[in-house]
């Protein structure tokens, strides 16, 4: 299955890169209606990309085929770093980000980079499915033995029956666009980054639309740089 996904990569690469000559005018120039169609086109096949992308990162992380790569990094300094990337995005939609930092710890183990496209992952489903003009929050706590990360947005109230899929693979619901190219392989992705690192995701929504999307995860470095190893704590 991995293999035949893995060849249907390469054509649709080929297809995109023709398509970017077409609009640039390597095989002579188009009018403004041809253009357009090659646009479209174009997005047809960056979605068939993100799309076998995904796929083949999903089997990657069911097959253990995805090593972390840990190491000593500041999360708040991370978390500081994806808003002002994000910014742009929330200021179009009228939101803003309100930043809860109830943790005395700066410096976890565990991969950034994935640890990264975690928080990003949240961080863009709270911006795109939040009401226009609120108010995104953000908070970071710890306990000593583990962080616990949360991103909460206003946007459309989901039935425990629906929050409980939305982190499966390949789940279709009628909130499957909360994940990337409604595969369902968006949130399925990150569950799988945070239980590689030993955590768990969660997902809450309340009756007047507000949504909590977050996770946790072991292995926080104190500030005198020395790692608590304790378990997370019993989910309630």
């Amino acid at each position: 299955m991995l293999a035949l996904v893995h060849d249907l990569k390469t054509p649709t690469f080929a297809q995109f890169n023709t398509l970017n000559m077409l609009k640039n005018g390597v095989f002579g120039n188009l009018n403004t209606e041809q253009k357009q169609m090659v646009c479209l086109t174009q997005e047809s096949c960056r979605y068939m990309s993100n799309l076998i992308g995904n796929i083949m990162e999903s089997y990657s992380y069911d097959y253990g085929q995805v090593p972390l790569v840990k190491s000593d990094f500041d999360i708040k300094e991370l978390i500081f770093e994806l808003c002002k990337e994000t910014k742009t995005l929330c200021e179009n939609n009228h939101q803003c980000y309100i930043i809860h930092n109830q943790s005395d710890v700066d410096y976890i183990y565990a991969d950034k980079f994935q640890i990264r496209r975690v928080i990003l992952n949240l961080l863009s489903n709270a911006i795109t499915y939040g009401k226009n003009g609120s108010k995104i929050e953000i908070t970071l706590v710890s306990d000593g033995s583990g962080i616990e990360f949360s991103v909460k947005n206003m946007g459309k109230y989901i039935q425990n029956s629906e929050l409980v899929t939305l982190f499966d693979k390949f789940k279709k619901s009628k909130f499957s666009q909360i994940n990337h190219t409604g595969t369902g392989l968006g949130l399925y992705v990150v569950k799988k980054i945070v239980e590689q690192h030993g955590g768990r995701v969660f997902a809450r929504s309340e009756k007047d639309g507000c949504c909590t999307f977050g996770f946790e995860i072991p292995n926080v470095i104190k500030s005198d740089n020395k790692r608590c190893r304790s378990q997370l704590k019993s989910a309630s």
